[in-house]
């Protein structure tokens, strides 16, 4: 062996040491808060804890092995955790040394640094599940350029794992894999088995782990999909405010220009079906990212940073000829700003913190005391008042709109509704969800409501059937200063409608309400325009605002979601005090604050056609 090549050897073995100790986990646990992130990380604890049914009881962004994704200090979730870390390291190990007997350059050898670098430090935490969709895809790329069977397995295995964790990039990670298996048994016919036995060993996988894991599939996808189709209307979030638009346009650069290579060089890829594969899995991914990352641009946009140079990275490692070098210019730029946004945390600065981190991980996983889980614990003050306390004592309860955290730091005997946090109940269909849950037998005893809401929102619009469901089924017995409580009745309340009037309404003309005395409901359908649909579907829709005008003069604006104003709204009158509140849930509507009219608003009209259809009516409800 030549000098040349022992340096090069020796410096494989260096970067690969490296990339090793940049992805060992930072910490065993997760830490237990309050706020809306905390609150439903807990929630899914308490979910895995009470063995509740995915698709039906439950319906949410993750699934059953989401706990996996946020690692909170609960009993019995150190094996689960283990088994996950050690699936994830491992093929975190096999994928570099794969690499690295794979690559014969420099070039090679440096990309796979900075893709180690560049690697987001939540891999063991919320990003796993799109961490594992990226391995999954690296396994089935290594096979298809060459590699052993077992490549196959292991990104089966990926995907399988990944779709019950969060279903919207489990998804799409079985989709490839399915797609990947059809592509090469056309290719390789003399390998066709292989192909068919791995795809139908990962669909029998996936039914094992639903009857393992409590799952009904259908509804978990059915549920899912609302739930991913709903999000892209309720939840997304300019950047502009932030400050975040030069990181924004960016990202719309990188994954535009990246995904312009990939289709200029679409009759190459179609000759040579493993090239295909490589650049379908390049573009779904690129795709899948810049959404995650821009639909709701808060903090969410440095998840493309972490990513974008190891989707780029597999384009260039597995693609051949002028494809591979016509995608360097936007690898090396995606390079360039993911290191630049991520200085502060990979400087050298870092390395002793990072070391500590996970020295820490395995302390806790070696502790078998309490000790470890405790410390991840924030301490909160009370939430409760202790008469609200006491009245609930160990009796069945639910908690609106979201601050699940209550069940927590209380002891409550929490029972939730299957779309747990209000804010996620994006359409008619899963709001009729959980209204049905409060109308059902399996209803809480209780039922703690408070009126806080996130983004700007109107927030008696969210879960607007779910409350009728609550007026019909429950009473109001008592307050504090931030919650109702509310008591369940034996049998729900008889409800009537009444049609007052339909017509058609255009963005900023003013819709005038009648005072029925009643509960003055709306339904207004704004449609999206052509260009409407393809900017929802690439970006982000644009936001909707309405204004209030009331009866005594006062005006309000709010932030409305489209599918909420689709299934009907409550406007008989303005609730924004947990007074207001009080007032609905003991059926007075002669203490409402009435509104006069309203005005519907879009910071891009051109997203929408003029004009939407609307339909008034009232409710009565009798005892």
């Amino acid at each position: 062996m030549s000098s040349r090549q022992t340096l090069y050897r020796g410096l494989q073995a260096v970067v690969l040491g490296v990339c090793f100790l940049l992805h060992l986990p930072l910490s065993f646990f997760g830490n237990i808060s309050s706020g809306l992130d905390p609150s439903w990380q807990v929630g899914l604890h308490l979910i895995h804890q009470q063995a509740l049914r995915f698709g039906t009881e439950v319906v949410f962004t993750y699934g059953p092995l989401g706990f996996l994704s946020t690692r909170l200090p609960f009993d019995g979730v150190k094996p689960w955790l283990l088994g996950s870390d050690l699936l994830l390291f491992g093929s975190i190990a096999v994928l570099y040394c794969e690499l690295f007997r794979r690559v014969r350059a420099w070039s090679g050898v440096a990309l796979i640094a900075v893709i180690s670098v560049c690697y987001s430090e939540l891999s063991y935490f919320i990003d796993l599940s799109f961490c594992q969709l990226l391995l999954a895809v690296f396994f089935l790329l290594l096979h298809a350029t060459g590699g052993r069977s077992y490549l196959l397995g292991l990104a089966c295995l990926l995907a399988v794992s990944g779709f019950f964790i969060k279903m919207n990039t489990g998804l799409i990670g079985l989709g490839l894999m399915l797609c990947g298996c059809s592509i090469l048994a056309l290719h390789r016919r003399q390998q066709m088995r292989l192909y068919i036995s791995a795809g139908v060993l990962m669909l029998i996988l996936v039914f094992l782990g639903a009857w393992t894991l409590n799952v009904n599939l259908l509804a978990y996808v059915r549920t899912s999909l609302q739930l991913v189709d709903g999000y892209n209307d309720a939840m997304g979030f300019s950047p502009s405010g932030l400050g975040l638009a030069p990181y924004v346009w960016g990202g719309v650069g990188l994954s535009a220009f990246g995904l312009l290579v990939l289709g200029f060089h679409l009759p190459r890829l179609l000759a040579d079906p493993p090239q295909l594969l490589a650049g379908l899995c390049v573009a779904v991914l690129n795709f899948i990212l810049f959404k995650q990352a821009f639909v709701r641009a808060d903090a969410h946009v440095y998840i493309f940073y972490n990513y974008i140079t190891a989707i780029l990275g597999i384009g260039f490692l597995f693609l051949k000829g002028r494809q591979r070098w016509c995608l360097l210019p936007v690898l090396l730029l995606a390079i360039s700003a993911s290191l630049w946004i991520k200085r502060d945390s990979i400087s050298l600065q870092r390395i002793p913190s990072r070391l500590a981190g996970s020295r820490d991980y395995f302390v806790e996983l070696l502790d078998r005391s309490d000790a470890s889980g405790r410390k991840h614990i924030h301490n909160q003050a009370n939430f409760l008042s202790p008469q609200l306390r006491a009245r609930i004592a160990s009796r069945s309860v639910d908690i609106l709109p979201w601050e699940i955290a209550y069940a927590f730091y209380e002891g409550l005997n929490y029972a939730p509704r299957p779309v747990i946090q209000s804010y996620a109940a994006y359409t008619p269909g899963l709001d009729q969800i959980n209204a049905g849950y409060f109308l059902s037998d399996r209803a809480p005893e209780f039922a703690l409501v408070g009126g806080y809401c996130i983004d700007g929102r109107y927030c008696f619009f969210e879960e607007s059937k779910t409350k009728l469901a609550l007026l019909r089924r429950y009473k109001l017995i008592a307050r504090s200063r931030q919650d109702l409580l509310l008591k369940r009745r034996d049998l729900p309340l008889m409800m009537a409608t009444r049609e007052i009037r339909t017509g058609e309404l255009a963005f900023g003309e003013q819709l005038e309400l009648p005072q029925s005395g009643q509960f003055l409901m709306l339904e207004l359908h704004p449609q999206y325009s052509w260009l409407g649909r393809l900017a929802r579907f690439f970006y982000q829709p644009s936001e909707l605002r309405m204004k209030f005008n009331l009866v005594n003069g006062l005006q309000r604006d709010y932030r409305v979601i489209k599918p909420m104003l689709e299934g009907g709204v409550f406007v008989g009158g303005l609730m924004e005090t947990l007074s207001d509140l009080g007032h609905f849930f003991r059926r007075q509507p002669e203490d409402f604050r009435a509104f006069s009219n309203i005005t519907l608003e879009a910071n891009q009209r051109w997203q929408f056609n003029p004009t939407m259809t609307y339909r008034i009516y009232e409710l009565s409800i009798a005892d």
